[in-house]
C-alpha cells in the first residue's frame, strides 16, 4: 500500500500537518523527529519536513514500495 498525497502538492509540511497526513498525534509524530526516524530541516524558526522523506517512512513503516502496491 502506498501513500498517495495528489491533492496536496507542497514540496513540505509543518509537523503539525505531516502528523495528521499520516493519522499520527503531533506529540508522537516530535517523538519520530526526536529520533530521526522522519528527517525534517529548518528554515528560520520553522521546521519541516518534506513530502518525499514522509512518503519514504510510510512506505518504510508499510514495508511496501510504490512498485508492490
Amino acid at each position: 500500500m502506498a501513500l498517495d498525497i495528489k491533492d496536496d502538492e507542497r514540496l513540505a509540511y509543518a509537523p503539525a500537518e505531516a502528523a495528521r497526513l499520516i493519522g499520527h498525534s503531533r506529540s508522537g509524530f516530535y517523538l519520530l523527529l526526536a529520533s530521526n526516524a522522519i528527517p525534517s530541516f529548518k528554515v528560520g524558526r520553522r521546521r519541516l519536513i518534506r513530502r518525499s522523506d514522509l512518503l519514504a517512512f510510510m512506505e518504510r513503516a508499510l514495508g511496501s514500495t510504490p512498485e508492490e502496491a
